[in-house]
């Protein structure tokens, strides 16, 4: 219990100075990880200094990145393809439950794209890249923080392999849509997604497109918090991977320029 008040006075004071969380150093499921990010998405979200400066000068530049070798596992990219940066969403350290099941898509679409992840110290983060195809790479993120600062490590990697913003594509949860309910947005409000609001206050700009990820809604409202942060049932989990592997070929399809719902 003194671990989890110590975890809790950390955060609400980290959360009164605005810094940058540290990254979970909790084993996944424990009482004091779920405590934490229960807090953290009741929390504001913390904004980034100087963020649109820093993305302005970066839309302005080209995406090549990297020279190409082979398709998929090289973790090199094609020199003149356009790069798409791919964010799937959520707790670095809460694997398997519904508020990350962004990240869940994201290492799906890892293994599709016969790809790895690598530790990204500078990006804050596991990153991957794949070339898709002659005209299209692929560099995936998923951020070592916690959801309502993913942003900050979004930033980062915008920042390190000059993405432009209008080439980000979030995945993430959405607990207003029913579970196998998924679709493809571009732009508008996070609709309360911490997540994505960490995302837009540090780019400064919804100008991006979102998978979201249809994960249901509890019928008592007090009960979200606990939700998002719980596994799926074993009922759910008998459907989950038909699901993500219909949101990785509309994540595909898209990036392609093919006409997705």
């Amino acid at each position: 219990m003194r671990a989890i008040l110590n975890n809790r006075s950390l955060l609400m004071a980290l959360n009164n100075s605005g810094k940058m969380f540290p990254g979970p150093v909790f084993p996944p499921d424990s009482a004091a990880d779920k405590l934490t990010c229960k807090l953290n998405n009741k929390s504001s979200v913390t904004t980034c200094t100087n963020s649109k400066s820093v993305l302005m000068d970066v839309s302005q530049q080209t995406s090549h990145v990297g020279m190409h070798t082979s398709t998929g596992n090289s973790g090199t990219l094609g020199a003149t393809n356009m790069t798409t940066l791919v964010v799937g969403l959520g707790n670095h350290s809460m694997s398997g439950t519904r508020h990350n099941i962004g990240m869940a898509v994201a290492d799906q679409l890892c293994k599709h794209l016969e790809s790895n992840w690598k530790k990204d110290s500078e990006c804050h983060g596991m990153i991957a890249m794949a070339t898709l195809d002659e005209n299209h790479n692929l560099i995936l993120l998923k951020p070592r923080h916690f959801m309502n600062v993913n942003g900050k490590s979004v930033l980062k990697t915008v920042t390190k392999y000059n993405i432009p913003v209008t080439n980000i594509f979030l995945l993430h949860d959405d607990i207003d849509r029913p579970l196998g309910k998924n679709s493809i947005k571009e732009g508008g409000s996070a609709g309360g997604h911490n997540g994505v609001k960490s995302v837009i206050n540090c780019l400064g700009t919804n100008n991006m497109l979102r998978l979201r990820f249809g994960i249901d809604r509890p019928t008592n409202p007090s009960a979200v918090p606990d939700y998002v942060l719980e596994k799926f049932t074993t009922t759910e989990k008998e459907v989950l991977p038909r699901l993500v592997d219909e949101c990785v070929q509309l994540v595909l399809k898209r990036i392609q320029g093919q006409t997705v719902k």
